[in-house]
């Protein structure tokens, strides 16, 4: 078992869930991608039958329905945006919850440093003043 298994609220463990988060947007972000890419070849392809005068009765169905499509794709591409955003903000409250932890261990090492005892002291500064 990983340590960001063992430890989920732990930076390693929320590194880990946010590398799986950043990879599942990246598969929604194509996902979207290609459905704007087909929705437009279909209202090219209504263009055409408008153009043409075809299957009337077809063109205006598949009209309603694209209008339909274009409205959930827009929501889709909302909703893909807040995603980003949360990731984002998530992301951001790593960083910073990594900074507090390095510096608070940074603290504590430097805490935990035995002072120079006072005969060192004098040693290094009489060395210092003899040159």
């Amino acid at each position: 078992m990983s340590l960001a298994m063992q430890y989920p609220e732990s930076p390693i463990g929320i590194m880990d869930a946010l590398k799986k988060d950043a990879e599942q947007l990246i598969a929604v972000k194509k996902k979207v991608a290609d459905a704007n890419i087909m929705l437009e070849d279909l209202w090219s392809e209504l263009r055409l039958m408008h153009e043409h005068k075809r299957d009337a009765a077809r063109a205006v169905a598949l009209e309603i329905v694209l209008e339909q499509v274009e409205f959930i794709m827009i929501q889709l591409e909302y909703e893909v945006d807040l995603a980003e955003e949360e990731y984002n903000r998530r992301k951001d409250d790593l960083v910073e919850r990594m900074y507090e932890t390095s510096q608070a261990a940074l603290k504590e090492m430097v805490a935990d440093i035995d002072p120079l005892p006072s005969s060192c002291i004098i040693s290094l500064a009489s060395s210092a003043f003899s040159k």
